[in-house]
């Protein structure tokens, strides 16, 4: 159709909660001809997680296709009321098990890895898309992501 004012992106999966972590992803990717962009989405920060991830970024490079973080929002954690809940990636029942925690925690534990993975990778993550929004009164969604809202005040 000879379309010039567009980009595709094809999104891997990086979950460790989705079931797909030794599925080797070249088997469902559709080819570089039709892919502009590489995404992936990260809500939880952990060794699972980058482990996973790692292997979304070394496809991307292998395929020197530019990396779009397509989603993300820190699972489990409610930053209005500054507690974090199990995820049920390996932690326990999702939405059970809340815990309080600082501010400075929840940068810790979430923001600064996030942010420190995507700083160490900037040659091939491009775009990130952060989703602040309150998870727990969209119908659509089991109440174990918490509430993304708020600022966290703390310095890396």
């Amino acid at each position: 159709m000879h379309v010039d004012n567009c980009a595709t992106v094809w999104q891997a999966s990086a979950s460790p909660a989705n079931g797909n972590n030794n599925k080797a992803i070249n088997d469902w990717y559709p080819g570089d001809e039709f892919v502009d962009w590489i995404g992936f989405s990260c809500f939880l920060t952990g060794p699972r997680q980058f482990h996973l991830t790692d292997k979304v970024l070394a496809f991307a490079r292998a395929h020197h296709k530019p990396l779009m973080v397509c989603e993300s929002t820190p699972e489990g954690y409610d930053n209005l009321n500054l507690t974090k809940r199990n995820t049920g990636a390996g932690d326990g029942k999702p939405g059970e098990n809340s815990k309080p925690k600082t501010p400075e925690e929840i940068w810790n534990e979430w923001y600064a890895p996030f942010f420190d993975y995507i700083e160490k990778n900037k040659d091939t993550i491009k775009v990130v898309a952060y989703i602040n929004v309150n998870w727990d009164v969209q119908s659509l969604w089991p109440p174990l992501t918490g509430k993304a809202i708020g600022v966290i005040h703390a310095s890396k």
